[in-house]
């Protein structure tokens, strides 16, 4: 929870996420709106799709950007 934008490489999460999820899990992608800009979060949106990471849903979480993502 709001800790991607603090990574070297904030994708590399992504893979992390994509190896330790079954088919079906679900992760919550969260990052505060005011360090992360909504290119940013998009971008990663984008590299989590790559990494058969579905985006979900874009739940309204306060002062946040968030996504919950699917193991496909």
């Amino acid at each position: 929870f709001n800790v991607a934008h603090e990574l070297p490489d904030p994708v590399r999460i992504l893979d992390e996420l994509a190896a330790l999820l079954r088919s079906g899990g679900r992760a919550l992608l969260c990052e505060p709106s005011r360090r992360v800009p909504e290119r940013r979060f998009e971008e990663l949106l984008a590299a989590a799709g790559a990494r058969e990471l579905v985006l979900e849903e874009r739940p309204e979480i306060a002062s946040s950007r968030a996504a919950l993502l699917r193991r496909a």
